[in-house]
């Protein structure tokens, strides 16, 4: 199962979705608390349909991924992930956690959760 662990940092706030311990995705902030839970509900709504997760490819060659809304707005961006292969592997842990993440508010958490990054 996952966990959507949400934070209040400077006035704005944010959230990040994780499983088994790794860090699969990032918020974009929010300016308050409902928008955030309304953005944390729209997280778990759209990460169980492939078609409103968008990747995209570095200069690189690397490659990450973006969730995003039926309205275009970004919900949550991955790490970046050495090829396809992988990516298809990590939106797939977001789309298998997401709809039923466990969500805390990370105050409840060790502080050096916050200094976490992406696996890889």
């Amino acid at each position: 199962m996952g966990t959507i662990n949400w934070f209040m940092i400077a006035g704005c706030y944010g959230f990040d979705l994780r499983s088994s311990g790794d860090l699969l995705l990032k918020s974009e902030t929010y300016a308050s608390k409902p928008a955030l839970l309304e953005g944390i509900a729209a997280l778990q709504r759209y990460a169980v349909d492939r078609r409103f997760f968008h990747s995209e490819k570095m200069p690189d060659g690397t490659v990450t991924f973006v969730l995003l809304s039926s309205n275009g707005n970004v919900l949550g961006r991955s790490g970046v992930f050495a090829d396809r292969e992988a990516m298809e592997n990590g939106i797939r842990r977001v789309m298998g956690a997401a709809p039923i993440a466990l969500v805390r508010e990370a105050s409840m958490l060790n502080p050096s959760w916050m200094l976490s990054k992406f696996p890889g």
